[in-house]
């Protein structure tokens, strides 16, 4: 590597401070000249290439000439390890090579020199020993992954304890590793030197920005390092202390918060590695992005998508569709960064835009649906039923009417959603028939002797918060404008607050699947949770087997299971170009099946997929993807993923079962879309006086009676 200590010294303190102050045009940010005469000369064309035989979790990349390198973690029992595989930009020269066994580490950094050595800095965390024993360990293998060095950094550098400790660690060459961690002393950054075991550490006196990231490069790139936060890439030279504006992810179609690794070429082709799914399901994606000239590029009708939270993947399919579409490209608006990061100012700004007949022509909610029954937005039934490919009968019928108006309209879509519910077992609940209040807290004073009916890591807040959220049909009626807090049940919820935590470390960070094990065992009657995806259920599923009981929330008519939409997308009905407009989001709409969801599709034949992989068998394949065979000529059944409970151990979980993807439909079909939101305004009041209790400044009569008068009088102003 060409980078020296010293220079790399100061090469993170202003990564740092450029990161923090963010980006702009012919700018200097602290000592460091920002260039942007690339930038302003080249995009990039981005093309998916294939990843060769890469299934593990959270690979690293290196390029090296022509070469590219993964390190990845396998979980496969019968050869589970930590791989180096590597193959030709081409995708030629396949090679795979196991370092070590031990899927235990956790991969921070990986570079390989020219003389093929693979050095890695690998951690270890023994939850399961009874002092939580944490290991950074220095490796050096040869290219048959044969061991040539190990060096413990954790005796050299004690303050680390923890894995999630290292915030990000990057090598320098093959001695020093820059680290930046984060303790109880607030975030550091230090230069460990594996030769002669000494640390110096980086006086940086600013917050670390935590989407911002250096990837180091081979010796033949023409920058030292890559410098990368949510909007931009750059390359960083040391000799003349400057940063390239190389690119705006956005642009060029990529998700950053999905970028695992960044390389470049000897020719200027930019490689970016990413990862969507989680921890039981990843997919890795390689794009190749080649820069052509902007002159190139065809001028544009500028159309608008507007909102207060734009996300990475929205800004991804944003970007996808400026370099697919030749006729429209479309400008992001945020209304909260146009705010300085006031939610209110920015909301009222995008509302009142709305109202007044400007506005973007697409309009982006995250959940508040004031813009649905306030702004003037086009009936989306419009563009589907004149679709040629779309139609209302592919989409969830309940989720669809759920997002109407009560005059049928349709003013806002959503690409997916989730469901909230309550899971027990059939044992505790299957006996209820109405799952009212009064039935909620009937099962509570049955169960008086468990510890932590409802789970014990909720603060009072978030209870309170969950059941005013999804439960609201028994205090609030949006359609006769009346509310019903000085009721007996309202009372009760707030009394039975009172078996919750004042508030819950903000560091603890339970496995998801914990409570699952508690319920099985006794130790908790209901769990609140989210159901987000099919893998998610899955897991759940398997988990709890026969045992497995979704009852939704009580409500006044029995009880519902909650879709939460991810977004919501409309058309501005000033909008000039309405028809593209509609032509970007049905793009969101006919996503391939192959799509990462983070929740269930709207899309009913996507589901239909998700499922129909989830009860399919598991066949072991080789490194090429083709199915391997026993002794027999059978194919070798395996399983989809993996469940690591709390003491450590993992069992395997294999295909969904008919009677899970039975409740799984259940669940689904019998959900009603959330519409509590209907004005921020009105949570605003109900939330306020929710602290009040909580806090214990008042009682519940008292907040009963206080949100009773708020309340009713809010919803006589808006009935005028």
């Amino acid at each position: 590597m060409k980078i020296t200590t010293t220079i790399l010294l100061c090469l993170i303190v202003i990564f740092l401070v450029s990161c923090d102050k963010g980006q702009e045009n012919d700018v200097t940010s602290g000592e460091t000249v920002i260039v942007t005469s690339h930038f302003e000369t080249y995009t990039y064309m981005s093309e998916l290439a294939e990843i060769q035989n890469v299934s593990g979790i959270i690979p690293k990349m290196w390029t090296q000439d022509e070469q590219i390198y993964y390190c990845y973690k396998d979980y496969d029992p019968t050869n589970e390890g930590i791989f180096v595989i590597s193959h030709t930009i081409d995708g030629q020269d396949v090679r795979k090579t196991k370092v070590t066994d031990d899927v235990g580490f956790m991969v921070h950094c990986f570079s390989v020199s020219e003389d093929d050595i693979f050095v890695m800095l690998l951690s270890k965390q023994q939850i399961s020993s009874a002092n939580n024993e944490f290991s950074l360990i220095y490796y050096r293998f040869d290219s048959n992954g044969n061991e040539l060095s190990r060096i413990d950094i954790t005796e050299i550098f004690p303050h680390l304890t923890s894995i999630h400790d290292i915030i990000q660690a990057v090598f320098i060459d093959e001695d020093n590793i820059a680290i930046t961690m984060r303790d109880i002393r607030g975030t550091k950054s230090f230069i460990i030197d594996t030769t002669s075991g000494t640390t110096n550490e980086i006086q940086l006196g600013i917050v670390i920005d935590s989407s911002s990231f250096i990837y180091t490069v081979s010796s033949n790139a023409p920058y030292d390092v890559l410098i990368s936060n949510r909007d931009y890439l750059y390359g960083y030279v040391t000799e003349t202390n400057t940063q390239t504006l190389l690119l705006n992810w956005a642009e060029v179609g990529i998700d950053h918060s999905q970028v695992v690794h960044i390389g470049l070429t000897d020719d200027g082709r930019v490689l970016v590695l990413t990862q969507t799914g989680n921890f039981m399901t990843t997919q890795t994606q390689l794009y190749i992005l080649t820069p052509i000239l902007r002159v190139e590029v065809q001028d544009k009708i500028t159309i608008t998508l507007g909102g207060l939270y734009i996300s990475d993947a929205m800004l991804s399919a944003v970007a996808k569709y400026n370099l697919e579409n030749i006729n429209y490209h479309i400008e992001v608006i945020n209304y909260l960064n146009i705010a300085g990061g006031d939610y209110q100012t920015g909301r009222t700004r995008l509302l009142t835009e709305l109202i007044a007949g400007s506005g973007p022509d697409i309009l982006l909610s995250s959940g508040d649906g004031t813009f649905a029954a306030r702004a003037p937005l086009l009936d989306l039934y419009t563009f589907i039923d004149a679709d040629p490919e779309l139609s209302r009968s592919d989409f969830f019928t309940n989720i669809l009417q759920g997002l109407e108006k009560a005059d049928g309209t349709l003013p806002m879509l959503t690409q997916s959603f989730a469901i909230q519910t309550m899971i027990g077992t059939p044992q505790a609940l299957g006996h209820i028939e109405n799952w009212t209040f009064s039935a909620f807290f009937a099962l509570g004073e049955e169960n008086r002797h468990v510890p932590n009916q409802f789970g014990g890591n909720q603060s009072k807040q978030q209870f309170l918060s969950y059941m005013m959220l999804y439960s609201y049909g028994e205090f609030i009626d949006m359609d006769t404008y009346t509310a019903n807090f000085d009721s007996e049940s309202f009372i009760k919820l707030l009394d039975t607050a009172a078996f919750f935590n004042e508030t819950i470390d903000p560091n603890l960070r339970p496995n998801p699947f914990n409570k699952y094990i508690k319920i099985l065992g006794g130790a908790q009657i209901l769990a609140f949770d989210t159901l987000h995806s099919v893998s998610y259920f899955h897991t759940i599923s398997q988990i709890m087997g026969d045992s497995f009981f979704a009852i939704g929330f009580p409500t006044s008519d029995g009880g519902k299971h909650i879709a939460l939409t991810d977004g919501l997308f409309g058309i501005n009905a000033t909008s000039l170009h309405a028809d593209a407009a509609w032509g970007f989001i049905r793009t969101l709409l006919l996503e391939s099946e192959d799509t990462p969801f983070i929740c269930f599709p709207l899309r009913i034949d996507f589901f239909n997929a998700m499922v129909d992989n989830a009860i399919a068998p598991a066949y072991k394949k080789d490194i090429s993807g083709n199915y391997l065979y026993d002794s027999n000529g059978d194919l070798i059944y395996t399983f989809h993923n993996q469940f690591i409970a709390p003491n450590g151990n993992r069992f395997a979980i294999y295909e969904m079962t008919e009677v899970a993807e039975s409740e799984l439909r259940r669940v689904i079909n019998s959900a009603r879309v959330s519409h509590f939101l209907t004005t921020v305004e009105l949570w605003h009041i109900i939330y306020e006086e929710l602290e009040n209790f909580t806090s214990g400044i008042r009682s519940a009569e008292t907040i009963a009676r206080s949100l009773q008068f708020k309340v009713e009088m809010y919803l006589s102003e808006q009935m005028r």
